[in-house]
């Protein structure tokens, strides 16, 4: 090695799809691993999607994340919801609650991830919920499929909000970062 330090790199939802555009623009110096967590190629929300969605939201391995985030750490990111944290959730026009889907929309096709993945040589661990309906688990299969250095988990049964938080996502995670990082003496 040159003495440059190596790492991996990570993200959920949007962040996991700008972690695959860096990557396959070589923007991320000496990346050894990634971790992309339902990061969408395109997304699409109505009022059903938000709904069931929401039911994963308030499932138990969900709420019991208040533990360690808090009540308000664990509130979706919708809408005028969190918008300081995450201003894109203010680029819609209007105001409308789910405007800002348009605004995600425009920049997950400017990343045009389905074209960029082919260029990807770093390890990446792609997961996915089977239960997402914000991102579902067939645009992980399409990009897994893209990705020559690609392997894809599939969570049964786990939603967008889930999928990050699941046992199996946390300790895969975690051996694929571990089993692809290099420790220097």
């Amino acid at each position: 090695m040159d003495g440059r330090s190596s790492r991996s790199t990570s993200g959920h939802s949007f962040g996991g799809s700008l972690v695959l555009h860096a990557l396959a623009d070589d923007t991320v110096p000496h990346a050894v691993s990634a971790v992309a967590i339902s990061a969408p190629v395109s997304v699409r929300l109505d009022l059903r999607v938000a709904l069931a969605e929401l039911r994963g939201f308030l499932r138990a391995e969900t709420l019991g994340q208040r533990e360690h985030y808090g009540l308000w750490g664990t509130v979706p990111a919708v809408g005028p919801l969190k918008r300081r944290v995450y201003p894109i959730r203010g680029a819609g026009e209007g105001g409308a609650p789910f405007a800002y889907v348009a605004a995600i929309q425009r920049l997950l096709a400017a990343l045009d991830l389905e074209t960029a993945a082919s260029r990807i040589t770093t390890p990446v661990l792609l997961a996915y919920g089977t239960a997402d309906r914000l991102v579902p688990v067939e645009q992980g299969r399409a990009l897994a499929a893209r990705v020559p250095t690609a392997d894809l988990l599939e969570i049964p049964g786990a939603t967008h909000w889930t999928t990050a938080i699941a046992d199996t996502a946390i300790t895969r995670a975690a051996d694929w970062i571990a089993a692809h990082t290099v420790v220097h003496a």
